[in-house]
């Protein structure tokens, strides 16, 4: 009885791995130029780059009674988004010759009546982002204003009827539950007015005191664990193209 060990034979993942620690020792000059070459170029953006802040607005919606916005935060969100910016972007590209060159960001918190416009960039574009940004603010001003207008106008116009049904009822036998409902709606009415509250610029294109970009760090990490990627590229190409030179040679 044979009682000797065999040693496991390599399996074909194991040869594929020694295959390519081969090709990386014979082209390591290929692998640390790709390197090289990856990481100056992540050293060189991150050590030039300049900073970058965050540049926020915020825009308190218009309230047509206590706790109700004159309109909803996500349609305003979405207005803003498909239609206003698209239109001052346009009108940008076509006054200056280009795209614009940052980007605006808007939300609403939950629940908060505030829309937030954000734009991250240089410091050197802040007339440009500020420019942009009270654009917006006040196209949206302005259609808010007129919508509390209308519903002021409204308001007082309910107030006024059931004022003079109040002063036509005097002289008649009116119910005095009748009477009593008119003035409970009238009073309805007087608050809802008295709690409207127009829109409200609170800040336009604040810049945060300290940069938010780019994180200097990352880029160099990401640039290492790029440039060992584009080297081990680098270093089979350099083998595939020595490979197809000796078979062409023979």
């Amino acid at each position: 009885m044979n009682n000797e060990h065999r040693s496991p034979e390599p399996t074909h993942s194991d040869i594929r791995l020694v295959d390519a620690a081969v090709i990386l020792v014979r082209h390591w000059v290929a692998f640390f130029l790709g390197l090289l070459l990856v990481l100056v170029v992540g050293v060189f953006y991150a050590v030039t780059a300049d900073d970058k802040y965050e540049f926020i607005s915020l825009y308190q919606l218009a309230e047509q009674s206590s706790g109700e916005w004159l309109q909803q935060p996500a349609s305003l969100v979405a207005r803003v988004e498909n239609r206003i910016l698209p239109q001052y972007e346009s009108s940008f590209q076509q006054d200056e010759g280009h795209l614009m060159p940052f980007g605006m960001a808007v939300s609403s918190p939950e629940k908060a009546g505030i829309l937030s416009i954000v734009t991250i960039a240089e410091d050197s574009k802040s007339d440009m982002i500020e420019s942009a940004h009270r654009h917006v603010l006040s196209v949206l001003e302005e259609e808010q204003n007129r919508l509390l207008d209308a519903a002021r106008s409204s308001l007082k116009k309910e107030i006024a009827d059931i004022d003079a049904l109040l002063e036509e009822g005097r002289g008649e036998d009116s119910s005095v539950s009748y009477a009593g409902e008119l003035y409970r709606t009238r009073a309805q009415l007087t608050s809802d007015l008295n709690s409207t509250e127009p829109a409200e610029v609170i800040n336009a294109a604040q810049r945060s005191l300290r940069p938010v970009g780019p994180n200097r760090k990352l880029v160099v990490v990401g640039s290492v664990i790029g440039g060992i990627f584009f080297g081990i590229v680098l270093a089979f190409l350099s083998d595939f193209v020595s490979r197809v030179r000796s078979a062409l040679r023979n």
